[in-house]
């Protein structure tokens, strides 16, 4: 028995809705590409913020035709994939460190398919490279000049992050991640340099030794300047004072009297080991052992030294300095004057 129109209708509305729920929430791949326009580079100890992007065009070894770098790939849902080959940068050129007259050719490459994510809300941006490839050219070797003498520096793996703070600082992609921001790496080492086509590797190890990063940005020229509040390695704490109270006591011989001294950090971060140390004239007055205190950044702490008077004292006045040191946080002293009231001497009769 066939069915009415009335029940045709609703079948197929009914097949459309179970369609519509089957196809729901499955996101299809957006390709992108981020032109990365500025870039800069540290190595080491001594070789920062040097400028890479724009590159030169053509370029030293004439194979530039584009001064910019890009990453292209497809974005499915904030889910990003990106295949090596489409991971391109023309030849970077950096200072001799040596020789700042002499401009020193850089490819970069990598070898691997790239993943990450890309929130559209923050607009931070992640990549992963797992084997991202430095050719440092040493000389020029070859006649290609595509195949020159170089020194290899691989596997360097790195993480591209708009929310980067180590060496330099990311910028989120709030206007869509082929709009305007930053991603940055940063690495504590890297595999010595091998010779390729008769490169010298001696003079680039030197430099490439330690930390570095790479910073690459879409319409920002200058990376921001990393801070205390961006980068915790950069705070720093600092002692700033120590104020003891009271200031003047008078005490009489073989009594005692508390001192507070008051340590204030005034640097921007924590202040560990602290040693807050009461000296004086041994003669006259006994101190307390030191006491090791930790102090926020911006904070302070109260120590409590009892002094004692030595029952022998003489009348006069005796200085008792509060020193408090760290070695990171430096160190500041305090005094306090204590003024000897000497026992009686009882009259022989």
């Amino acid at each position: 028995m066939g069915l009415s129109r009335k029940a045709r209708f609703f079948c197929v509305t009914a097949m459309v809705a179970i369609a519509g729920f089957a196809t729901a929430g499955v996101a299809s791949a957006a390709p992108f590409t981020m032109t990365l326009d500025n870039g800069q580079l540290n190595l080491g100890a001594v070789f920062k913020g040097k400028t890479i992007l724009p590159a030169p065009v053509p370029g030293s070894l004439g194979a530039n035709t584009t001064a910019n770098a890009t990453i292209a790939g497809d974005n499915t849902g904030g889910a990003l994939t990106v295949t090596a080959a489409n991971v391109k940068f023309p030849i970077v050129e950096v200072p001799n460190p040596l020789n700042p007259a002499q401009m020193v050719p850089i490819m970069f490459s990598v070898s691997n398919d790239l993943t990450g994510t890309y929130d559209a809300v923050t607009g931070a941006v992640s990549l992963s490279v797992a084997h991202m490839a430095s050719d440092v050219v040493t000389g020029t070797g070859s006649p290609d000049p595509l195949l020159p003498a170089t020194c290899h520096i691989a596997p360097i793996d790195v993480t591209f992050s708009s929310t980067n703070t180590a060496q330099f600082i990311g910028v989120p992609f709030t206007a869509g991640i082929e709009g305007n921001g930053a991603i940055a790496a940063s690495w504590t080492t890297v595999p010595a340099g091998v010779e390729v086509n008769g490169g010298d590797c001696s003079t680039v190890n030197t430099v490439t030794a330690g930390k570095g990063g790479l910073w690459l940005s879409h319409g920002i020229v200058t990376p921001p300047v990393p801070s205390c509040a961006s980068d915790p390695t950069l705070c720093v704490p600092a002692i700033g004072s120590v104020k003891v109270n009271p200031k003047s006591k008078t005490v009489k011989a073989g009594k005692s009297v508390t001192l507070k001294a008051k340590v204030t950090n005034t640097g921007d971060g924590e202040a560990t080991g602290v040693k807050v140390c009461a000296t004086g004239n041994k003669k006259q007055v006994k101190v307390p052992k030191c006491q090791t205190k930790t102090i926020a950044a911006g904070g302070s702490t109260t120590v409590k030294l009892k002094v004692k008077v030595q029952k022998k004292a003489k009348k006069g006045k005796a200085k008792v300095t509060v020193k408090a040191s760290s070695a990171d946080a430096g160190s500041k002293t305090g005094k306090s004057t204590i003024k000897i009231k000497p026992l009686k001497k009882h009259k022989k009769h």
